[in-house]
C-alpha cells in the first residue's frame, strides 16, 4: 500500500480540517460533565424549557415575566433537545459550542484566503484556546452565539467590500439577522459602523458609508421586525418596555436595576485577562521592540498613521473592527468581559503576527514562551497528581478558604477517575512531544500551542466539572424533589427585583411557583427561600406551621448564600 504523502494535500484543507477537530475536541465531549452553577445558565435553559411546556416559541412566560433577551439562543436549544424531548445541560450548552466550531472555520478558511494557511491556523487556535472564548463556548449563554453571527457578519461585510459593494449584502445581513435575534439592534450596529469607519479610512467618503450602512441594515430588521411583532402583540407595552430598557437604558446608563455597573476602564483588564495565557506572549516582546524616544508624540502619532496605511486592507479592517468594538463598549456603565468577544478573532490575528514577527526575528521571545507553556502543563501535571496529598482543612477558614476547600474536595474525590487519569497522561504526552521536538524547525510555535491546548482539555475534563458539582444547588434540588412527588414547590420572592433560584428551579423540572405572602399558599407544602431572607420568612409565615426540612451545607450557592427548604401546613 502507497504511503500518504499529507504534501500532496492542499494545507488549507489539511489545516482547516484540523482546526474543526481542535474546537470539536476542545468542547463537545465535556459538555455535559458539569452540573449548571451559576445563575445565568439555568436562565437562560428555562426559557427553553418553558417553550416547550407552553408550545410558545414568540414569547414564552418563566417565572411569572419574559426573557430578557431575543430568542435565537433558546430556539437552537430547543432544537439540540428535541431528539431526546427535554433540555439537558449538554443540549443546552451546545448551541454555544457548535457556533464556536462553525465560526472558527469559517474565520481560518477566510483568513487563509487573505494571509496565509499557517498564520491563520496559530490565529484561529489561538482564539479557540483563550480564556474567554474558551469559556463562552462552554456555557449556555447568548454570547457565543452571538458572536459567531457577528463575526461571520463581519467577515461577509469585507467579502462585499472585495467584490466592490455591488448589490446588496445579502449574506451579511441574513447573519445581522441572526445577531439581532440572539442579542438585539447591536447584532448590526456595530458591524454596519466598522464597515463605515473602514470606507472612510479608505477614502470611499461619507456617503458611501452611510449608504452601505443602509443596504445592509433594513433588510438585516425584516426577520427580527417580524418576531418583535408577534412579541409585542403577545406582551404589549410591558414587553416594549423591556425591548427599551435592555437595548437602550443599559447603554446609557439608565436601567432600573444595577446591571454590571464599572468605570470607563474596566474593559482594558477584561480583555487582557480573557486573552490568557497570549496576554503573555504580547508581555514577551516587549523588551525586545525598538523605542525611539527622540521622537515628539505627533511623530509617533504620524508614523502609526502612516505605518496604518500601509498595512493591507484586510489587517486594516480588522484592526478597526477590534478598536470599535473595544471603545464601544467603553461607553455603556453596564460592561462585562463577554461582550467584547466579537474583536477575540481579530485581536488573535494580532497576537498571530506578534509570534510569527518574534520567530522571524526575536525566535528566543518565542521559546520563552513555549518553555513558560510547557512549564505550566507540567505543573499542573503534577498539582494534579499530587491533589489527594492536602489536607483541605489546612486552607483555612475564610470564606474564600471553605470556599476552595470545598472544591478542592469535589475535585478528591473524582481523582482516581479514569478520566482524571487520562488527563494527567496527556498533559505528560504533551510535554513528551514538545521535548522530542526541541530540535524540529517550528518546534517553538508547536510549544506555544500544544501544551495549552492540552492543558484546557484537562481542566475541562478533570478539574471544571469536580468544582461545578461542588456547588449545592443541584443536590438540594434532588433531595427536594423525592420530597415533593409530583408537587410544585414555592419559592420566597422578597420583592420584584428579587431572583428565582434559576439552577434549583431547573433541576425541579420548572416546577417552582414565586410567592410574596401566605395567601398565595395552599393548605400545605414545601417553599424553600434564600439565606437573607431567614428573618422575613418567620413574619410572612406568622401563624402558620413551619419545620425545617433541608438546607445546603455551605452557602457557596449560585448566588452566593444558603438555600432553605421548610414543610408548612396552615
Amino acid at each position: 500500500m502507497k504511503k500518504l504523502d499529507i504534501q500532496s494535500y492542499d494545507r488549507t484543507v489539511v489545516l482547516g480540517a484540523l482546526v474543526v477537530v481542535i474546537a470539536m475536541i476542545l468542547s463537545l465531549p465535556w459538555l455535559g460533565l458539569g452540573n449548571f452553577y451559576t445563575r445565568g445558565e439555568p436562565r437562560e435553559a428555562l426559557v427553553a424549557v418553558a417553550m416547550m411546556q407552553q408550545d410558545n416559541y414568540i414569547l414564552p412566560f418563566f417565572q411569572g415575566d419574559f426573557a430578557f433577551k431575543p430568542p435565537m439562543l433558546h430556539w437552537l436549544v430547543v432544537a439540540c433537545s428535541l431528539p431526546q424531548g427535554f433540555v439537558s445541560e449538554t443540549s443546552a450548552r451546545l448551541p454555544s459550542a457548535l457556533a464556536l466550531i462553525v465560526m472558527a472555520l469559517v474565520f481560518f478558511r477566510f483568513t487563509a484566503r487573505r494571509t496565509c494557511p499557517s498564520r491563520a491556523f496559530i490565529a484561529t487556535t489561538i482564539m479557540l484556546t483563550c480564556f474567554e472564548v474558551h469559556r463562552a463556548a462552554m456555557t449556555c449563554r447568548v454570547d457565543m452565539v452571538l458572536m459567531a453571527f457577528m463575526v461571520c457578519e463581519i467577515l461577509a461585510l469585507f467579502r462585499w467590500y472585495e467584490r466592490g459593494l455591488k448589490g446588496m449584502p445579502w449574506l451579511a445581513a441574513l447573519l445581522a439577522s441572526g445577531a439581532i435575534l440572539t442579542k438585539g439592534p447591536v447584532g448590526v450596529l456595530l458591524p454596519a459602523m466598522a464597515l463605515g469607519l473602514f470606507l472612510l479610512a479608505d477614502g470611499r467618503g461619507l456617503k458611501a458609508a452611510v449608504v452601505c450602512g443602509i443596504k445592509l441594515a433594513i433588510p438585516s430588521l425584516v426577520l427580527p421586525a417580524l418576531w418583535y411583532l408577534a412579541a409585542y402583540r403577545q406582551g404589549g407595552e410591558e414587553f416594549w418596555n423591556l425591548v427599551l430598557e435592555e437595548n437602550v437604558g443599559r447603554f446609557l446608563g439608565k436601567m432600573s436595576y444595577e446591571s454590571h455597573e464599572h468605570g470607563p476602564f474596566y474593559t482594558i483588564p477584561m480583555l487582557l485577562s480573557g486573552l490568557l495565557p497570549f496576554t503573555l506572549l504580547l508581555v514577551f516582546c516587549l523588551p525586545v521592540l525598538k523605542y525611539r524616544s527622540q521622537n515628539s508624540i505627533m511623530e509617533r502619532i504620524k508614523n502609526g498613521i502612516r505605518s496604518f496605511r500601509n498595512l493591507d486592507a484586510w489587517h486594516r479592517y480588522a484592526a478597526i473592527v477590534a478598536a470599535l468594538i473595544f471603545v464601544f463598549y467603553c461607553i455603556p456603565k453596564s460592561k462585562r468581559g463577554v461582550y467584547l468577544l466579537p474583536m477575540y478573532p481579530f485581536v488573535a490575528m494580532l497576537v498571530a503576527d506578534a509570534m510569527m514577527w518574534a520567530y522571524d526575528r526575536h525566535r528566543r521571545v518565542v521559546s520563552a514562551f513555549s518553555g513558560t507553556m510547557t512549564a505550566i502543563a507540567a505543573l499542573m501535571a503534577v498539582a494534579m497528581s499530587a491533589i489527594r496529598f492536602i489536607d483541605p482543612q489546612m486552607l483555612g477558614t475564610s470564606r474564600s478558604a471553605r470556599r476552595m476547600a470545598s472544591q478542592l474536595a469535589g475535585i478528591q474525590a473524582a481523582d482516581d477517575s479514569a478520566l482524571y487519569i487520562a488527563s494527567i497522561a496527556l498533559l505528560v504526552a504533551a510535554i513528551v512531544v514538545v521535548i522530542a521536538m526541541r530540535r524540529h524547525r517550528y518546534a517553538s510555535i508547536v510549544g506555544a500551542l500544544l501544551p495549552w491546548i492540552c492543558t484546557t482539555i484537562a481542566i475541562d475534563a478533570a478539574i471544571n466539572p469536580a468544582i461545578k458539582n461542588s456547588v449545592p444547588d443541584y443536590d438540594f434540588a434532588k433531595k427536594t424533589r423525592t420530597l415533593l412527588g409530583g408537587n410544585p414547590a414555592y419559592y420566597f420572592c422578597a420583592d420584584d427585583m428579587e431572583e428565582n433560584v434559576f439552577t434549583v428551579d431547573f433541576y425541579l423540572d420548572d416546577r417552582v411557583e414565586e410567592f410574596h405572602s401566605a395567601a398565595q399558599l395552599p393548605d400545605k407544602g414545601y417553599i424553600f427561600f434564600k439565606e437573607h431572607n431567614l428573618a422575613k420568612i418567620d413574619s410572612v409565615m406568622s401563624g402558620i406551621d413551619t419545620q425545617k426540612v433541608l438546607e445546603t451545607p455551605n452557602e457557596f450557592t449560585c448566588f452566593k448564600g444558603k438555600i432553605y427548604l421548610y414543610r408548612f401546613e396552615k
